[in-house]
């Protein structure tokens, strides 16, 4: 029976088109240009600590830095392989709550994500992924083939989403490790605090009885007892980050 590589050409197809727009930048071309300044941090502070940051990890294309309130944090937008615009998009709400150090090394981590091109990797390695696993599928089980077109599809997209969270999670990992490298010291240490922030403040939520029922249960089922978010497929767990960052840092207090 021949192999259905129309619909497993699409189904590969579509997990590629899920990356593209964080590829090419569309949030960069599509957000006004605005400045807040909240919690005692200007953004044009955090604007000028991405130009150094930039030089040390020898990016060579101009970084663009905007507000975004549709982005969960911060995001990477482009890459240094294809022409065109790159920068980071955050959401500004996040200015109160992390101190000019605990930025560094955001900043840092997400401009590692554009010099290691990991928008385009994440689609191109899970798409090729999703493919050859669902071309070798329908090698093997033959009755595979007899399958829909829709479901022949799902499978091969669905292939391509679990390759994603597994390539997006190393990339994570790589990119924490670098900006810890490029970071000042104090970055290092607000590193570990920002991670140590957010995972308290899911502590927090978690056990807030003052919210709905409803709330309560579903928080924690999302919300591990450690704070860690079980529906972040993405990224390591804050534990997790926590462990290999002060692991890092170890080695750097006792050189100096």
């Amino acid at each position: 029976m021949p192999v259905p590589l129309v619909p497993i050409l699409v189904g590969g197809g579509l997990v590629l088109a899920s990356t593209l727009p964080n590829t090419f930048a569309w949030k960069l071309h599509l957000e006004p240009e605005t400045y807040t300044i909240c919690g005692g941090i200007d953004r044009r502070n955090l604007a000028a600590k991405i130009e150094i940051l930039r030089t040390r990890l020898s990016i060579p294309k101009p970084i663009a830095f905007k507000e975004s309130t549709s982005a969960e944090s911060l995001q990477a937008q482009g890459t240094v392989l294809f022409p065109g615009a790159a920068g980071i998009v955050y959401n500004p709400a996040l200015l109160a709550q992390f101190s000019e150090a605990e930025w560094e090394f955001f900043l840092a981590h997400e401009l590692c994500h554009i010099r290691s091109n990991d928008q385009l990797l994440f689609g191109l390695c899970a798409s090729a992924i999703a493919i050859v696993t669902t071309v070798a599928i329908s090698i093997l089980f033959p009755s595979f083939a007899l399958l829909t077109a829709f479901s022949i599809k799902t499978t091969t997209f669905g292939i391509g989403l679990i390759a994603k969270v597994i390539i997006s999670r190393w990339r994570e990992i790589c990119a924490d490790k670098q900006a810890f490298a490029v970071c000042s010291p104090e970055a290092q240490n607000g590193a570990i605090s920002a991670f140590e922030k957010w995972r308290n403040a899911h502590i927090e939520a978690r056990n807030d009885e003052t919210v709905p029922y409803i709330v309560q249960i579903w928080r924690k089922l999302t919300t591990s007892s450690e704070g860690n978010y079980r529906l972040d497929l993405l990224h390591p767990s804050f534990t997790t980050r926590i462990s290999y960052l002060s692991e890092l840092r170890e080695p750097a207090v006792a050189s100096s």
